[in-house]
This record gives structure tokens, C-alpha cells and sequence, in this order.
């Protein structure tokens, strides 16, 4: 089996059954998509698929595009307007009730 083209610092190993390990821990500034193609032969016959794998930058772990510090201030402040909002909301029916 094999594995190409393999990002910086990645490993591929044959194990020799028909299985096979991949190791990677990508470093800061590899942010990016990496289309592995992964070749399986048994000498007579011979199969290829392709993962596509995504690393997002250190500033935005859950991939939106978004840096997270941005988000956490002022999505929090985000929902404490839509609380205040409902809670208002919420006492001027009870008033006209």
C-alpha cells in the first residue's frame, strides 16, 4: 500500500496484511486541504481512493472561518441582547395581561 503525496512530517506504513498506518500532527502554519491518494495492490490487481484532509488554522478550531477569541466576545454578547430582549418581552405581556 501507499499514500502520496504526503503533507510535511507525515507517515505512511505498510503493514504488510493488507492494513496500513498513517501519522500525522500537522504544525502551525500547515493550515490547508491535503487530497492524500492511498494505492492498494496485491501485485495482479491495484485500487486507489482519496481522502481529503482539512486543517484549520490555531485562531479558528471549528472551521467557520471565524477567528474563536472574536467569536467568544461577542457572540456572548450576542445572546445576552437576545436574553434581555426575551426577558422584556416576556414582562410586557405579563403586564398587559
Amino acid at each position: 500500500m501507499t499514500a502520496s503525496p504526503l503533507p510535511t512530517n507525515a507517515t505512511f506504513s505498510d503493514n504488510g496484511d493488507g492494513t496500513a498506518f498513517f501519522n500525522w500532527t500537522p504544525a502551525v502554519g500547515q493550515a490547508g486541504t491535503y487530497l492524500i491518494t492511498y494505492k492498494a495492490s496485491d501485485g495482479s490487481l491495484s485500487s486507489n481512493r482519496s481522502a481529503a484532509i482539512q486543517v484549520n488554522p490555531v485562531w479558528d478550531t471549528d472551521g467557520d472561518g471565524m477567528n474563536d477569541d472574536w467569536e467568544r466576545t461577542h457572540l456572548v454578547i450576542l445572546i445576552m441582547m437576545v436574553a434581555l430582549t426575551l426577558m422584556e418581552t416576556a414582562y410586557l405581556i405579563l403586564m398587559s395581561i
